[in-house]
This record gives structure tokens, sequence and C-alpha cells, in this order.
């Protein structure tokens, strides 16, 4: 018996010290793009105006550069949600009423069912309504002008940088976070977009609004706001880096 003890002891202590070995998975990391269908960076007549009537349609596309979820890896793929509300989704606590999620065409089916898993963690409400998925072709890449993401043949999204003389007029601030956890984010224009989604009966094409978040994931999720996401130019770069507390968001510092 003693000597029994002695090798169960012995397997349990290397099993032990393997897994210690053993690297730890590295969390999902990479960029994030919400396009809202209410202006984000505004005066406050007009998020006033809007936060009732508009805001109620929702598109996120996450990008992944590294990590993975159950032990696959997600480096290279693609994933997006396309939401629709009856009350602003650029809300806290706002739930979408239906929604289709995107899988890459790219990826395998035990990639599509890691990312179903991650987004159900990161998504838990998108539970509630039962989301319809496709699987389609999503690229995104960047122009001369700025970010463009393709998803299917049904969706485009064209973003510029903010720039100094979109935030220039007095009373203007930024009202919204973004509604998933990023390290940073930053605020874009949507240069052109457009949705069409037979699933949900939407047609949804919009231009020139302040209604984009584009951030980065991963890591310590601090969700700072940045002007311009410098060390990783998802939506622009610019000389200058300002950095605010995500609540309140009245006061930047130049870093």
């Amino acid at each position: 018996m003693k000597t029994r003890f002695v090798v169960v002891l012995s397997l349990f202590v290397a099993g032990a010290a393997q897994a210690a070995r053993l690297p730890l998975e590295d969390p999902p990391a990479g960029r994030v793009i919400e396009l809202h269908s209410c202006e984000l960076f505004a005066g406050g007549c007009i998020v006033s105006s809007q936060a009732t009537l508009q805001g109620r349609t929702l598109l996120r596309v996450w990008e992944f550069t590294g990590g993975g979820h159950q032990g696959v890896p997600f480096k290279g793929l693609a994933l997006a949600v396309l939401e629709q509300a009856a009350e602003n989704l650029a809300q806290p606590g706002a739930v979408p009423a239906e929604a289709v999620v995107y899988l890459p065409d790219a990826a395998s089916t035990a990639q599509h069912e890691a990312l179903l898993g991650w987004l159900r963690e990161v998504r838990p409400e998108l539970g509630r309504v039962k989301p319809q998925t496709r699987t389609v072709a999503i690229k995104t890449g960047r122009t001369a002008a700025g970010e463009q993401v393709l998803i299917g043949d049904d969706i485009s999204v064209a973003v510029r940088p903010l720039e100094r003389c979109d935030t220039g007029a007095c009373g203007e601030r930024l009202w919204y976070t973004p509604r998933v956890p990023t390290a940073y984010f930053t605020v874009a224009v949507n240069r052109s977009s457009r949705v069409h989604e037979p699933l949900l009966n939407l047609k949804w094409e919009e231009a020139a609004k302040r209604s984009v978040f584009c951030g980065t994931f991963g890591g310590t999720e601090r969700s700072l706001f940045v002007d311009t996401l410098k060390s990783d130019p998802w939506c622009g770069t610019g000389p200058e880096r300002w950095v605010v507390a995500a609540t309140p968001l009245r006061t930047a510092v130049r870093e």
C-alpha cells in the first residue's frame, strides 16, 4: 500500500510539473471596429435628437492578430456581428432584439465553434436572441483614405480617421464607449457604409458620420480613449495622442 501511494504521488507531482511547463493559452487579441447608426462624438443637441430614434443598428468586426480560445488559434481570422434593437445600442445595457453572426469562410469547423464560444463569453446578451449565422468572406484592409471592411457581397464599410476639423465645434465631446472590452479606442468617421441583410430585412446606408469606434483588444482591457491609435494604425495615425478615462469622458490629457 505504501509503495502504491508513493508511485501515485510521484506521478501526480510529475504531472503537475509538466503542466506548469506548458505555455498558457494567450487570450484573443487584435483590433475591433464598431459601426453605430448614431453619432458618437457630437454636440449635446445632436446626440439628444438621435438618442431615442437612432442607434438601433450596430455592426461589429473583430480582426484577430493572435491568441485563441479553447486551444484553437484565431490568428488571421475575422468575425462580425450585426445587431438590431428597439433601443439605442450605443447606450450601456441595451440588448439587441435580433442578430446575425458572420463566420469567416477561410476558417475550419473547429475554429467556427471556438469563435462562437468566445463570442458567447464577450457578448452573453446575444444568447437571448439566438442569432442566425452566415459563413462568408470577411476582408479587412487599409487604403490611402483609411480602413475598409467587406463582408460577403452585402456589407461594405469605409472608415477614415477623425481629424482636428471634425472636433472643432463648441460643446462637442465623446458621449459613448464601445460595447465590448478594449485596451484603447478612438472615434472615426464613417466615410461610407452599405449594409444589406435579408435575414433581418435590413437596408442600412450612411456616410459622413462620426459613428465608428476603432479599438484594440487583448491583454489588459482598460478602455482608454485616444484621438488616434498611434502604435497600431487601425483607423489612422496622427502626430498627437490624447488619453482620457473611459468615464467621465470630459477632459483630455496629452501624452
